[in-house]
């Protein structure tokens, strides 16, 4: 006969209650030992600095200027993000911010304003990112080797329509961004940007179908396939968003290159 195992009971009894995990166990239990070593080494830098460099390291200006020069990197690994959870990999990311703002800021583009620089660097991205998507997705290209195509692609066109030239920015509203006078609250906009950006991010991945979908896909791509989740079109969307990212990063660094040139108050 088959014996079954009685749960603990007490004096009287009544079965025992199960002793539970302090809510701090059961976090540090969940969490990525990974991240939380990378979050270890991230507080021994500010420390180091904060000890050896307190005046400079720590200096509000100081701290608005790293996160700001960190926002336009932040928003493209939000994309990133979505790709690597699925299982890909996009080496064209640099290549694309590049091509994206050099298009944006060419003379014929700048006479249309600030929506005119912002769309076609969107677009740019979501262009490029578009080819990628294709080319994994319906190519049956290897992600290695379709992205370090792009990267080759987009880096010599860049280096075309520049033709080795600094593309000077001249819209006004695009270069007060950068400056001073623009923040709120203390916070540059870029990283209020990147913010926004990371939080959206995070409530697609973590909330959403979308989100649920592109973690399936990179467990086992076939078991997704059996699923019922059409993985050729998910693995365009994820490409689709890395370019989407990539545009907004472009628009980024057009409004911190062209604050930069100007050399006002930016301590560069």
């Amino acid at each position: 006969m088959t014996q079954h195992a009685s749960p603990p009971r007490d004096g009287t009894g009544k079965t025992a209650p199960v002793a539970e995990l302090p809510a701090w166990r059961g976090m540090m239990a969940r969490a990525d030992v990974r991240t939380l070593s990378l979050l270890g080494v991230l507080a021994a830098l500010i420390v180091i600095g904060g000890i050896t460099k307190p005046d400079e390291f720590l200096d509000t200006r100081n701290l608005q200027l790293v996160l700001t020069q960190a926002s336009v990197i932040g928003v493209v690994t939000v994309g990133m993000t979505f790709v690597i959870t699925s299982g890909g990999i996009d080496l064209s990311v640099g290549a694309i911010v590049a091509l994206a703002s050099v298009w944006a800021t060419t003379v014929a583009t700048q006479d249309y304003g600030f929506g005119g620089v912002l769309f076609t660097s969107v677009l740019v991205g979501v262009g490029c990112g578009l080819v990628n998507g294709l080319l994994i997705a319906y190519g049956g290209m290897v992600p290695f080797i379709a992205t370090l195509a792009m990267l080759a692609s987009a880096r010599g066109l860049a280096l075309q329509i520049t033709d080795g030239k600094t593309q000077i920015v001249t819209i006004p509203s695009i270069l007060d961004l950068g400056e001073r006078d623009a923040y709120v609250l203390g916070i540059p906009p870029l990283v209020m940007v990147f913010a926004v950006v990371t939080v959206i991010g995070w409530l697609i991945l973590n909330r959403t179908t979308f989100g649920r979908r592109t973690v399936a896909v990179g467990g086992n791509s076939e078991a997704a396939r059996l699923a019922g989740i059409d993985v050729r079109r998910q693995r365009l969307y994820l490409y689709l968003l890395s370019g989407l990212c990539c545009g907004i990063a472009a628009f980024l660094l057009i409004i911190l290159s062209g604050s930069c040139r100007r050399g006002r108050r930016t301590r560069l």
